[in-house]
C-alpha cells in the first residue's frame, strides 16, 4: 500500500500534508510541522526547514490578525507575505484560515494554485 502524503482532517474540508516518507526519522527536525515536512520532501535540509517553517507559521499568525485595510496593504506592497501565509494554510488544511476564499484576498489568489 502506498503511503499517503495528505490526510483528511477531522473537519474534512481541506487535507493536511503529512509527508512522503512513512518513517518519521526522516523528519527528525520537522516532525511536528507540515510546512517543514513539505520543504524537506522537496529537498531542503531539515536543519534549514525547521526555522523557515517556524517563520512561515509566524507570518500566517500575523496575517490572520490583519484587518481589511492591512490585508489590502499587504496585497499592494508585500504580496509575497500573503503567498507564504496561504502556503501555511495549504499545508495544514482545515480549520486554518483560507485566504483563497476571503473577500479581501479572493481576487489576489484567483489565478494562484493550491499547494499539492
Amino acid at each position: 500500500m502506498k503511503h499517503k502524503k495528505w490526510i483528511e482532517t477531522a473537519w474534512g474540508k481541506r487535507p493536511q500534508y503529512i509527508g512522503e516518507k512513512k518513517e518519521t526519522k526522516f523528519y527528525h527536525e520537522v516532525e511536528k510541522t507540515s510546512v517543514g515536512r513539505m520543504l524537506v520532501d522537496q529537498g531542503l535540509a531539515s536543519t534549514r526547514a525547521k526555522p523557515i517553517a517556524d517563520a512561515i507559521e509566524l507570518i500566517f499568525s500575523s496575517v490572520c490578525a490583519c484587518d481589511s485595510e492591512n490585508l489590502n496593504f499587504l496585497i499592494d506592497n508585500y504580496p509575497e507575505v500573503l503567498v507564504l501565509a496561504q502556503f501555511y494554510a495549504d499545508c495544514n488544511g482545515s480549520p486554518n484560515r483560507n485566504f483563497r476564499n476571503e473577500t479581501d484576498t479572493k481576487e489576489f489568489f484567483k489565478n494562484k494554485t493550491e499547494v499539492k
